[in-house]
């Protein structure tokens, strides 16, 4: 098991329970899929935030296939809700913009195809159940 908070680089594989976790636990029946099979992820900040909150616009994006993709994480309680966008200029390229509290470590996983995947591109964490998911650290907002 690599250390808690250190960035994958390439790809790398482990199984991938399909079933979606239990709203008690975030990330439980996850496991990180192999990325040259699935496509990796990449984000994009937008500096529009919510006023009177700590939510700040923040656009997932997944790259390099799947029919249907979701992003879920703790800013949708793991529900799997959140169907992205196939990009107009390229079909294999999904983004979403979602607003996120981004003043605390934000869990989440892409599910592609009904396979719940983690992107290289983000840092990865393990679980207390050895679930790995991905982590955008927290950041100072003005």
């Amino acid at each position: 098991m690599p250390p808690k908070g250190r960035k994958r680089t390439g790809p790398s594989a482990s199984p991938t329970a399909a079933a979606t976790p239990p709203p008690t636990s975030p990330s439980s029946g996850t496991k990180k899929e192999d990325s040259t099979k699935h496509g990796e992820g990449e984000h994009i900040e937008s500096a529009t935030k919510k006023q009177d909150s700590k939510l700040t616009n923040y656009k997932f994006e997944w790259k390099h296939g799947g029919d249907v993709v979701k992003v879920t994480g703790t800013f949708d309680n793991w529900k799997g809700s959140i169907v992205m966008d196939r990009s107009k200029d390229n079909p294999d390229h999904f983004e979403k913009n979602v607003d996120i509290d981004r003043s605390q470590k934000v869990f989440f996983k892409f599910i592609v195809d009904g396979k719940w995947v983690c992107a290289d591109e983000f840092i990865t964490e393990y679980d207390n159940v050895n679930n790995m998911n991905n982590v955008l650290p927290p950041v100072n907002q003005k």
